[in-house]
């Protein structure tokens, strides 16, 4: 299992579509991720990990023969594909119910829906301590700002 899935940590939920779309090609290595995103390791381990959390994609080991060496793969699941194939609209739309099926963005949705105003990161740390008590507060603090970029984008795309 990705050490990401657990928790999101991907705090930009447009780098998660934007290597969603990449991946619409064909699966690809990490190594080429990080060239082509021009993007940091630890981060890309977030952002990858924010699709398998999504249940949009998933990892696999494999031989990378540019590097000559094993490598980690990424690609679509059936329904990380099927979603893809969507018109924008319905793709998001389908997108937020992946995020949905998720009790920390439930409970976001939720709080945003008592209070009509965005959620603060110390808002989504609460819940987050709340749903996930094991959880270090690096991690809290890292995955706090996830939520409330993500509910933003979810809440753009119930607005639309």
């Amino acid at each position: 299992m990705h050490p990401q899935t657990s928790l999101p940590q991907a705090e930009s939920f447009v780098h998660v579509m934007d290597l969603l779309q990449y991946m619409r090609r064909e699966p690809f290595s990490r190594r080429e991720a990080l060239a082509y995103f021009d993007i940091e390791p630890r981060k890309m381990n977030f952002y990858t990990g924010a699709m398998i959390y999504l249940g949009l994609a998933e990892e696999y080991r494999d031989y990378d023969e540019y590097a000559d060496e094993e490598d980690f793969y990424y690609r679509l699941t059936p329904l990380g594909c099927s979603i893809m194939e969507m018109g924008v609209h319905e793709r998001n739309s389908s997108i937020v119910k992946c995020m949905l099926q998720h009790q920390l963005f439930r409970h976001a949705l939720n709080l945003y829906s008592k209070q009509l105003a965005l959620l603060t990161q110390q808002q989504a740390a609460e819940i987050i301590r709340e749903l996930h008590s094991d959880a270090s507060e690096h991690a809290v603090k890292r995955c706090s700002a996830t939520v409330v970029n993500w509910t933003d984008w979810l809440l753009e795309q119930t607005h639309r």
